[in-house]
């Protein structure tokens, strides 16, 4: 299981892994999958909005979501964006057998999803609801990338906060 290869990984004395920038979008491997993703917040304490879009190894947009998270901070807006995405992704069957990645530009988030940080952390509940999820799946990783490279998942999550709703597109 990958999650659990890179939470020792990233925590060990002298870790093999670590968080790395990323400034271009790429597709992954083949037959793996890319969940991008990003929350934001008007303000410290505001209105949030989420979204994400999963791709496949060619590029192909397979799934789009944005909605509305409620009033959040912003490190919680990123971890309910990383949730929604395992949410989503395990509802298609299909789909979660395949190697998946989820990408967020927010280093805070995925180290406390890996484990790598640690801190006050009121979140709890939601990172372990996200493990629980990242366990289920045949193959899956949470990866930092910068937001150069995780623009439509921007753009997604910023309709996210400006709508009551939330939007779903499945191609597959």
């Amino acid at each position: 299981m990958h999650i659990l290869l890179n939470i020792v990984e990233c925590c060990s004395e002298k870790p093999t892994k670590k968080i790395q920038r990323i400034d271009k979008w790429s597709p992954p491997l083949a037959n793996s999958l890319y969940f991008n993703i990003d929350g934001s917040v008007m303000g410290s304490l505001g209105p949030a909005g989420i979204g994400g879009v999963l791709c496949d190894n060619m590029g192909k947009i397979l799934f789009v979501f944005s909605s509305h998270a409620g009033v959040q901070y912003v490190i919680l807006a990123e971890l309910l964006a990383i949730l929604r995405a395992c949410e989503l992704f395990g509802s298609r069957q299909e789909l979660a057998l395949r190697p998946l990645t989820v990408i967020s530009d927010s280093k805070i988030a995925v180290g406390w999803v890996l484990g790598c940080l640690s801190g006050n952390n009121s979140h709890n509940q939601v990172i372990e609801d996200i493990r629980s999820w990242l366990g289920s799946f045949s193959s899956a990783l949470v990866e930092f990338r910068s937001r150069s490279s995780n623009s439509f998942a921007d753009t997604l999550e910023k309709k996210g906060l400006s709508s009551g709703v939330e939007d779903l597109w499945w191609s597959v």
